[in-house]
């Protein structure tokens, strides 16, 4: 059930006060700073963000839902710095706020920016960022039991087919396919704990070198999947006699030295293909490696291409399937002030 209204303290009401351009900014330069002391929050809270709209943006997630493993932490984090803004008189339900983190933690990555891979120090400004996100609009409401929740509620899985996977979005989440090739980029950022899901990896490795997942959020996601350098070998990572929904299918990344580039599920070749998967382990049954793949291409694949070869493009269609992801649910969105 949804409810209509803010809990702060103890006090219940039923709209959140205007919240203006100057504080909006506060609220990023808060994410910017946790995300800078703190580089594993990054994609975390990108996934937060993702995860609370599934359920129509309400600022709560179910932990006892395993698709929500590993958010505990960044809950954690993103309460803290809620408190500390309430506390200094900003208005703002966690919905609104968790959908602000998940704009400031890609833009942490972005070109200009300190979790960018091209940024040094006293040469790149942050007082030179042009963020591609249009006017936020603030509006979203809470659950009553903000930041938790005991609602249960399907999310995407790597088992899912093409067609799947975009009627998933489509019905959840009122997206375009092109919208969902444009917001799976996302998977640039971080990757997958074994504890957390039963897959495991980055998705692509920090070219780098400093961290298991990179911080620059950019569209080598499609880059890596079309690069005829690299080869992918699929895997069930339960192991060979775990089938059916207890099978994880992935598949790993080697360049032409053998050194691992990362991994990749089922609904990222998704944007690319539409692959036949085996009914047992669900693994892709045509290769997937662009140098020799023979895979159906897929509605999305002339899109991702594209994407591939123009991040600015990427990055406008992003945030616009962004904003329609974070206002799913909303009855009703404001303007920010300025």
């Amino acid at each position: 059930m949804k409810f209509s209204g803010l809990l702060i303290g103890f006090l219940w009401i039923g709209l959140s006060s205007a919240l203006t351009g100057d504080e909006y900014e506060t609220i990023c330069d808060a994410f910017i700073k946790k995300v800078r002391s703190d580089r594993t929050l990054q994609p975390t809270i990108v996934r937060l963000s993702f995860h609370d709209c599934v359920s129509g943006c309400d600022g709560c997630i179910n932990l006892d839902n395993a698709a929500n493993n590993g958010l505990s932490d960044a809950i954690d984090s993103v309460e803290e710095l809620y408190a500390e803004i309430t506390e200094a008189g900003i208005s703002v339900s966690r919905a609104d706020l968790w959908a602000i983190g998940g704009r400031a933690a890609a833009e942490f990555g972005m070109e200009n920016m300190p979790g960018n891979s091209g940024w040094v120090k006293g040469v790149n400004s942050m007082n030179d960022f042009v963020t591609p996100f249009a006017t936020f609009k603030y509006g979203r409401v809470d659950c009553e039991t903000a930041p938790y929740t005991t609602e249960e509620y399907a999310f995407p899985e790597p088992h899912m087919t093409n067609e799947e996977l975009v009627d998933y979005f489509s019905e959840n989440m009122g997206m375009t396919a092109d919208q969902t090739a444009a917001i799976m980029g996302a998977h640039t950022l971080g990757g997958m704990r074994k504890q957390n899901s039963g897959y495991n990896g980055p998705w692509l490795t920090d070219p780098a070198g400093e961290l298991k997942h990179k911080t620059s959020f950019d569209n080598q996601y499609y880059q890596f999947m079309l690069n005829s350098d690299y080869t992918y070998t699929g895997r069930n990572r339960a192991g060979r006699l775990s089938l059916g929904e207890d099978a994880r299918p992935q598949y790993a990344c080697a360049d032409q030295d053998g050194t691992a580039c990362g991994v990749m599920l089922n609904t990222d070749w998704e944007v690319l293909y539409n692959m036949p998967l085996n009914e047992d382990n669900f693994l892709s049954e045509c290769d997937l490696s662009a140098a020799t793949t023979e895979c159906e291409k897929s509605d999305t694949y002339d899109l991702s291409v594209s994407y591939s070869e123009d991040n600015d493009k990427w990055l406008e269609d992003y945030t616009s399937a962004y904003d329609v992801m974070t206002a799913n649910g909303a009855s009703s969105l404001t303007k920010i002030s300025s």
